[in-house]
This record gives structure tokens, sequence and C-alpha cells, in this order.
């Protein structure tokens, strides 16, 4: 009777079966809890991972498998921080992740899209470029709200539906350490992986312990990853930079002299880009193809005493250093060198200057100095980290900058001293610098009074009207008479008119040139863009006209080039001004580079050159005293190889292109190349990316060419 009524009442078999009947659901929920949320955090950080490459349109090769494995380690990190934490707090901890990864990705994201990179904690905490162009920003993020709905759609289920649904019981200790464990494995077995590439060039392995290059480390390792390693070099100086080759004691040295033109055979050098065919440069008229006399074979270096340096050195990056560019091949003399001795110097960084903007009816002024000039078939302007200010920096130091600060800021107290304002400075002739926008921006005010310049910008002496942007023309006007009727000047120029967004409303100089564009069959961006750079060709048409009044246009020469390309503009209307499908690897950054004097030889260059390749090619045609040795790029009128060299290492020869994101390379028709032959120069591209980093962080230039 009394088994029969135990039988049939529940709450007595609960009451004395309790331990066994309520041991098992609790250990199941345990065991639930413990799989559920790290699967939920695994799948919330993968699925914005593969949004962020989705947008970029990145490679779907092997870093998809490194990303999932830092995206596992990572989630069962955020899994153990939950387990940790009181049942109460789990809810409010999961909805402060899953803000602060919304707002991650989402923000990187949309500065990926106005800027072509990614955000540095460098840059975050200076503010920037996003706290000057934050309305521009605001703009781009609308544009781009399907991807806030799809970068919010972990937040916005976890709010809706997941957040009651998911396990909040106490996790056992046991449990929290198997969740320890598992995140190690797994960060480990992701970093074992990485050691299958350990000796390869441009791989996942050289991206996590030692190239910071922001764009590529996303693709290859993850937002995330490339985040956590931009952190822990930025404020924790973990960082580890590529050795440079070379013999690390004097007696192995083959050092050049500067009276030597040649270097040792045998000694180790970086290999030099190996040419099969050779790209020169080609007269337009027959007036071109008089021969000019080429100078006495000398080569552009200066007295540096290598062995003593090495001798007298302990830093070991200062002594790889000193073996790296003692055994660098110089550039020579040529024809083009003293070309333009005596002249003055006018150079100007134009925003978003490019090709399209030259057309002989809609900027008649940038035409007339292209078909008069140099004209470089060639010329590729790469974005590097940080925009405008690494454009700056590459075309004012020919030096490759730094990713992950700001080079030119990082340079503020170093010595520069193959900058032209540098070099005029030492011939005694007064150097000045304008900025038609707020003088401090990028801390400029700190960096260029280094490069050489007594520089003024909106806030500390140049009196423009303050528009957006601010006009290019109204710039020369007020400046001018500063400097033209010195016995001799050098002026450097960065411009703002062309600056995006690009559009009628919004952009006060698209506006005031709407007229003049509103017929081209483009679309409004284009027709925008357009309407910016007609004022600088009108600025260019004011600056020509004063120095012909003055008497000195024909002993002055004006060199113009881009900071980046016109990314403001979308890939349509790029293709629209282009006319055909633009080519995003290396087509995107063709570019325009005006190198002109009055009454020069016109004269077409087809060799392959880059942004980098300006000051050296200034400094010789100049006949200015400098060390081709010392910088990244080279002479373009030098018997030098051409090498085009890209922030995600890319690279363009006479030989060929190589697409470091597809890892394709591509023969120049009629030429032929050893089979490592890419990989000769990738390594080539490395050292030279160490060398200018070391440069920079070293002030290496002090060391070997104290101030007189």
């Amino acid at each position: 009777m009394n088994e029969g009524h135990r039988e049939q009442n529940p709450a007595g078999a609960l009451q004395e079966g309790s331990n066994e009947y309520r041991q098992e659901p609790k250990h199941k929920v345990e065991m639930i809890s413990f799989w559920v949320w790290p699967l939920f955090w695994f799948v919330c950080l993968l699925w914005s991972e593969l949004l962020i490459r989705f947008s970029v349109q990145a490679p779907w090769g092997l870093g998809l498998l490194y990303i999932v494995f830092f995206a596992g380690a990572a989630a069962l990190l955020l899994s153990l921080f939950l387990a940790l934490a009181r049942e109460r707090l789990r809810r409010v901890l999961a909805f402060v992740f899953l803000v602060v990864l919304f707002f991650v990705y989402l923000s990187q994201f949309t500065y990926y899209r106005f800027f072509s990179t990614y955000y540095s904690f460098f840059s975050l905490v200076r503010g920037g470029q996003v706290t000057e162009f934050a309305e521009d920003v605001g703009k781009e993020f609308l544009r781009s709200f399907p991807y806030v709905l799809l970068f919010g759609l972990p937040l916005l289920l976890y709010i809706l539906v997941l957040q009651k649904k998911l396990p909040q019981s106490k996790t056992s200790w046991k449990l929290r350490v198997v969740l320890a464990l598992s995140m190690v494995a797994m960060q480990l077995l992701a970093i074992g992986f990485l050691q299958v590439q350990k000796d390869q060039v441009n791989s996942a392995y050289s991206l996590y312990y030692r190239k910071i290059q922001p764009n590529e480390a996303v693709n290859q390792l993850g937002l995330l990853t490339s985040m956590r390693l931009d952190f822990a070099r930025t404020f924790l100086g973990r960082e580890l930079l590529e050795e440079l080759p070379g013999p690390s004691v004097p007696s192995q040295l083959t050092v050049i002299p500067s009276s030597s033109v040649t270097s040792s055979s045998d000694s180790q050098t970086i290999p030099t880009v190996p040419r099969e065919t050779t790209i020169t440069t080609a007269p337009t008229s027959a007036a071109a193809s008089t021969p000019t006399p080429i100078p006495t074979p000398a080569p552009n270096i200066l007295p540096i005493d290598f062995v003593d340096l090495l001798d007298r050195e302990s830093d070991s990056g200062i002594l790889q250093l000193h073996s790296y560019f003692a055994e660098q091949p110089p550039t020579q003399k040529n024809a083009h060198t003293g070309q333009f001795e005596g002249y003055n110097l006018i150079l100007v960084t134009a925003e978003a200057f490019s090709h399209y903007a030259v057309d002989p009816d809609l900027t008649p002024t940038l035409y007339k100095m292209q078909q008069e000039g140099f004209q470089f078939q060639n010329f590729y302007n790469p974005v590097w980290g940080v925009s405008t200010l690494d454009g700056e920096y590459v075309a004012l130091t020919g030096l490759l900058p730094k990713a992950g600060v700001w080079s030119m800021l990082r340079s503020a107290n170093n010595s520069l001293p193959f900058t032209m304002g540098r070099q005029f400075q030492a011939l005694g002739v007064d150097t000045k610098a304008y900025h038609n926008h707020t003088y401090t921006y990028y801390q400029r005010d700190q960096s260029h009074p280094n490069l050489g310049y007594d520089y003024k910008g909106i806030g500390n002496g140049l009196d423009v009207r303050k528009t957006w942007p601010e006009s290019d023309l109204e710039m020369m006007q007020k400046t001018v008479d500063e400097y033209i009727n010195q016995e001799r000047f050098h002026t450097y120029y960065l411009t703002i008119s062309g600056h995006m967004n690009y559009s009628y409303n919004g952009n006060f100089i698209a506006s005031k040139n709407r007229d003049l564009v509103k017929h081209l069959p483009y679309a409004e961006p284009a027709q925008a863009y357009l309407a910016c750079q007609i004022e600088f060709d009108r600025a260019m048409e004011y600056l020509l006209l004063r120095l012909e009044e003055a008497g000195v246009a024909e002993k002055t020469l004006l060199v113009i080039s881009a900071d980046h390309y016109p990314y403001g503009l979308e890939k349509r209307d790029l293709d629209e001004l282009a006319g055909h499908e633009v080519e995003e690897n290396f087509e995107l950054y063709r570019s325009s580079l005006l190198i002109y004097a009055k009454g020069m030889t016109p004269e077409v260059v087809e060799k392959p050159v880059s942004s980098l390749d300006i000051l050296p090619t200034i400094s010789n045609l100049l006949d200015l005293p400098f060390d081709s040795r010392l910088l990244s790029g080279t002479d373009i009128f030098s018997d030098s190889a051409p090498l085009v060299i890209f922030n995600n290492r890319s690279f363009i020869t006479d030989i060929g292109r190589y697409n470091a994101r597809t890892k394709e390379f591509t023969l120049t028709p009629g030429a032929s190349a050893p089979e490592d032959y890419a990989a000769q120069v990738s390594q080539m591209i490395e050292y030279k990316f160490t060398a200018a980093a070391r440069i920079l962080d070293k002030d290496y230039y002090r060391r070997v060419l104290p101030p007189s």
C-alpha cells in the first residue's frame, strides 16, 4: 500500500531521490553552459571577421584558417571571463562585450571605407583624421548603413532572443580550468600553424612576429588579432623588426668610399633587382634628342666612413644599419645631374591630385606643365597607413613610412638632412611652407619646421577664408609675395582644395566651380572631384603668372605630386573617370607627377617610378649633395633598376609585377626572370621597410651625418 502510494506520488519520489535526480540535471546544465558560450562567442567573432573580409574583398586563402583559430581562442577567453563572473553579472558583461565588439568592427570598417586603411592605436589616441573629418566619416557611416545592421546582428540577437536563453548558472572550477586550457591550446595551435610559413616572405608568420602592416595583417590574421598586436607594439613596446643582412664585423665589409664607383661582387648584399629589359626615357621632339653631356661617372654618396662607425658603435640595431648601407649600390650621376642647378624650387603636395585631373580644357595649366615638362607614363602613388601624412612623408623624405605610427610626427626631433628644406637651408636659402588648413592638424606645427621650413597654416599666419575645403588659389594670392622677390627661394605647398567629400552640397570648392563641370557626362561625385581640381589649376596658373612677372619663371623648378589617389571617390566613379574598370592592386595607384620649368625640353619617361623616387630625383636634378644609399627611393634618371613598392608588398619592376594579395608574378612581355625572382625582390623590399623604420626610430642620420 505504502509502496504503491509512493510510486504514484511524484513529490515523494522527488523527495526520496532528490540527490540522485538533482545532480544529473545540474551536471547537464553545466556542460551545456560550457559549450554554448564558447560557441556563441566564436560565431559572433567569425561573423564579424568574415564581414570585414567580404567588404574589402580579401582573398579566401590560408588567412581564413588562422582567423578561425584565433577567433576560437578569443571566444574561449571571453567565455572564461564570463565563467569567472557571478551569475548576475554575466548578462551585463556579455552585453558590454558585444557592444565593444560592435563598435570596434564597425568603426574599423567605416574608417577603412573612408581612408582605405585601418586605424591604429597610435592614431586613435591622437584623434587625427576622425576628429577633423567627423562629418565626412559620419556620411560614410550612413552610406554603409546595411553593414551597420549586419555588424549589429549578434548584439540584436542577444538582446531580443538569447539574453534569457543562454545558460547563466555557476560554472565549476573544474570546467573553468578546462576553458583556460582549451584557450591556451587553441592559441598554441594557431601559432603552431604560423610556423609553417616561418621562412616565407610576406607571410602570416612575419606579420604576427615582425611586420607592422595593418591591411595585410587583417587579411591574414583577422582584425581582432591585428589590433591586439598593434596594442602590444604601441603601448608595451613589443616590436621585433626584420633582421637586416650583411656582415657583422668590419673586416667582412666592402665599403664604398666617396671616390669609388664600384663595390665588390663577392660581398654579402641584398639581392639587387635583376634586369633583362631596360625601360628608358624617350624624347618627344627633335630638340629633345640632342645629347646632354654626361658627367664624369661618380656615385651620389657622401664621405661616410662606415668602418670607423662600426668600430665605435655598440647598438646592435645601428650596427646592422651601418653594415646594410655600406653595401648598398649607390646611384650614379647621369645626363640629368645638375640640369636645374641653381634654380629656385617650388614643391607641391596636392590633395588627391591624379592624372584624371589633367585635361587641356578643364585644367589647362596643369596640362601645359605636363606636356612641356617630364611626362611620366608609369608613375605610382601608393597609399600608406596614414593617408595624407604618410604621402607627404614619402615625398619629402624619400623614406618608406613606418606602419602603426605617424612617421612624420615621429621624425619631428630627428635629423633630416636630405629634405629639400634642409638642403636649401644648407645653401643659405630662405625656405617657407604653407598649408591652407589648420596648421596643427596631424601636429604639423611640430614636424614641418623640422623639415627645414618657416611653416604657416590657418591659425599661425596664413589668413585665408575658412571654408570647407579652403581655396588653393587664395593661398597662392596670400603667400607668393613673401618669397618671390628673393635672390633664391624654396617653397613648399600642401594644398586642400581637392579634398573630399565630392559633392555640391557641403564642398565649397566643388560648388564654386560647378558650372565648369556640369556639362560633363559623369555622376556628381566625379564632376565634383574635377571641380575641386580646377581650383588647384587656377592656383598654379596664378603662380606661373607671378613667376613670369618677377622674371624668375625660367629659373624656377616646379614639382607637383599627390598625397594619395582620390580615394574619396567610389570605385564606380573612378571607373567612370578612367573610361574603363580600374584594376585595384596596381592601376588604382597610378597617378601624375609633374616636374616642370619654363623653357625645358619635354621628355617622356616610361620607366616605372613612384613617389619614393621624388626626393632623390630632385636632388640629382639640382645637383645637391646627397647619399643615395641612405634613401628608400632612387633617382629616376639613374641607371638603377626600377622598383615600385606598394604598401601590401606588391611591386613593379621592368621585369614584371608581383601581386602580394594573389601571390602571382606576371612577366613583362619579352622579359625573363629566374624562378625565385619574386622572392628575392620581396625580401629586398622587407629590408627596405626595416631600414627605413630603424632610420626613424634610431635617428640614424644624426649618427652618420652630424649637423654641421
